[in-house]
């Protein structure tokens, strides 16, 4: 199903062919029972999480995903697009890329768009709607937690650490001995 105000068929007059008409919606990435869809609509794209069963439109944002490479290596996290898509844990909340949707409202946040925006790539995100992930580019990249509600993005301490999975009670995080091999650490809250 396209979000509401979409065109699932685009019509297109391309020289020499006519109008030709083209499905609209593009899958971008799956969490859970979830995908993540990218549509084009003038004058900007829409990202849209939808129910895998029913195809139904779950939340919305007025921005684009970036596209997941679902690569069969070790996965690297300087590559954004290595960074797959995460709910948290209660499955109210989704992130993919500088996108935060919230299910349970409908709404999705753009963190990385604006005038001087950052561009920010989100691993985790909490049950309270608190995203973790890094914001700049290559080799400068400050750890950032973002809130749902207000797609706002608060540095975090240089030498801190953001986890790279949130599950009910502790935090995972990966990180690599050498260029080949993975461990995970998984850090439990207190109460």
């Amino acid at each position: 199903m396209a979000p509401p105000g979409v065109e699932a068929v685009r019509k297109e007059d391309n020289v020499g062919f006519g109008m030709q008409e083209t499905p609209n919606g593009r899958i971008v990435g799956a969490a859970g029972n979830h995908a993540i869809a990218e549509w084009i609509k003038k004058p900007d794209d829409i990202s849209a999480v939808h129910d895998l069963a029913t195809g139904a439109v779950q939340a919305t944002a007025p921005c684009r995903s970036e596209d997941t490479e679902y690569d069969a290596d070790i996965p690297n996290p300087k590559n954004p697009a290595e960074v797959q898509p995460a709910l948290s844990p209660n499955g109210r909340f989704l992130v993919k890329g500088g996108n935060i949707f919230d299910l349970k409202t409908g709404k999705g946040t753009c963190t990385d768009s604006g005038e001087d925006a950052k561009k920010i790539t989100l691993a985790s995100v909490g049950d309270d709607g608190t995203a973790y992930g890094l914001a700049g580019e290559d080799t400068q990249r400050t750890p950032v937690s973002v809130s749902a509600t207000t797609g706002t993005a608060e540095p975090l301490p240089e030498a801190t650490t953001t986890p790279d999975a949130i599950t009910k009670g502790a935090g995972v995080f990966v990180t690599f001995a050498g260029t080949d091999t993975m461990r995970l650490i998984i850090l439990n809250t207190r109460n």
